[in-house]
């Protein structure tokens, strides 16, 4: 789930596809678009993720190593005095003897890991859209979701 938030501080919730690495990559390019196409301030994302602190084992995915951790991670990107800034937030999902979430715990984060980076420190672009990058973004929007209602993929070509 993304959140777009505009200069004005209206919101838009974006639901994500992070079923497949593609399906990923285009909920990210149309939350891109949607901060471009409203000259957002703010974009923050949250979602459930297996990590592992620590040592990283090259090729054991987090979700297969003995140490992982089940989080709920939220993480964002501000515009603020024309620099971006972005942070990040993990929480430890507490589960009952029934499997069921009972609650969150948070997990401390050396200050010089909060930092965000990758592509969702990306999603905010670095400095303030013009109108005709806006108008772009709008329309880029509008195709996408033309094709999406043909059945097709909403970008034609992933970055």
């Amino acid at each position: 789930m993304y959140l777009v938030v505009d200069r004005i501080g209206h919101g838009q919730l974006v639901e994500a596809d992070n079923s497949t690495p593609e399906r990923k990559t285009a909920s990210m390019e149309l939350v891109r678009l949607l901060a471009v196409a409203a000259d957002a301030e703010l974009v923050l994302s949250r979602a459930e993720a297996w990590i592992v602190l620590g040592d990283y084992t090259p090729g054991l995915a987090p979700s297969r190593s003995d140490r992982r951790r089940e989080v709920v991670a939220v993480l964002g990107a501000a515009r603020i005095n024309d620099t971006i800034v972005s942070r990040m937030s993990l929480r430890e999902i507490v589960r009952g003897d029934d499997g069921e979430a009972i609650g969150t715990t948070p997990i401390a984060i050396p200050e010089d890991d909060g930092e965000l980076e990758g592509p969702m420190s990306e999603l905010l672009p670095k400095t303030p859209p013009t109108p005709a990058e806006r108008r772009a973004a709008r329309l880029q929007i509008e195709r996408a979701t033309k094709r999406l209602t043909k059945g097709k993929p909403a970008f034609a070509k992933h970055r």
